[in-house]
């Protein structure tokens, strides 16, 4: 290969270095697809540089929901107030499971009785839950029904014009972007809460990105 290249100056370094460490594993490096080919070729590992991606462990980001344990209401039920507003219930309980909610967090119980709620208010060890109507959850939206009441969750903000802003992260494939924007639809072209939707997309490259520094200008 020719040495003028930096390149293969470096694939020269890896392979000096596979034939002095022959017992060790040594593996190239580098986000230049072009070079990964050249080691490969060569009979070198190598690898893609991965440090600056995003983070691709779901599990580790805020899920926005919570479920709540069995004996949930038998250790913060004791000091319990109700009342109802707007159609809605309102619960303020006390507990040690308080701690860990989030403002906007939904929570849930499944079973015979089930339980759906947001948590609107969070004061020192008390938290008030507002219960999430059912045909908020359940019902039909311009034709589209979502089966699942916690995939529901993350298009019941979309019935509050109050909220400007939230952020949406999961996995691909469950029908959230469909729910979300039926939302939309039913509150532009019937309710009238919003006079307009825009939608944008990324543009996702075909295959890997290519790995490349621009030429320099040349002087005239």
């Amino acid at each position: 290969m020719p040495t003028l290249k930096a390149d293969n100056h470096i694939l020269g370094v890896t392979l000096s270095l596979q034939k002095s460490h022959p017992h060790r594993q040594v593996i190239l490096v580098s986000k230049d697809i072009n070079m990964r080919i050249k080691a490969r070729a060569l009979s070198v590992p190598a690898e893609d540089y991965f440090n600056d991606k995003v983070l691709e462990d779901t599990d580790l980001l805020y899920t926005g929901m919570q479920e709540l344990p069995a004996d949930f209401w038998d250790k913060h039920g004791k000091e319990m107030e109700s009342w109802q507003s707007g159609g809605h219930t309102y619960y303020r309980v006390k507990g040690p499971l308080v701690s860990s909610f989030m403002i906007n967090q939904f929570v849930f119980q499944e079973g015979d009785r089930p339980f759906y709620a947001i948590v609107r208010e969070l004061d020192g060890n008390s938290a008030v839950l507002e219960t999430l109507k059912d045909t908020a959850i359940r019902k039909t939206c311009v034709g589209h029904h979502r089966k699942k009441s916690r995939a529901e969750f993350c298009s019941q903000p979309a019935h509050e014009p109050a909220n400007r802003f939230r952020h949406h992260d999961r996995a691909g494939g469950r029908g959230e972007n469909t729910a979300d924007t039926c939302r939309r639809l039913m509150h532009t072209l019937e309710y009238k809460t919003y006079t307009e939707i825009i939608m944008t997309r990324i543009t996702v490259p075909v295959g890997e990105d290519i790995g490349f520094s621009p030429a320099p200008k040349k002087k005239k």
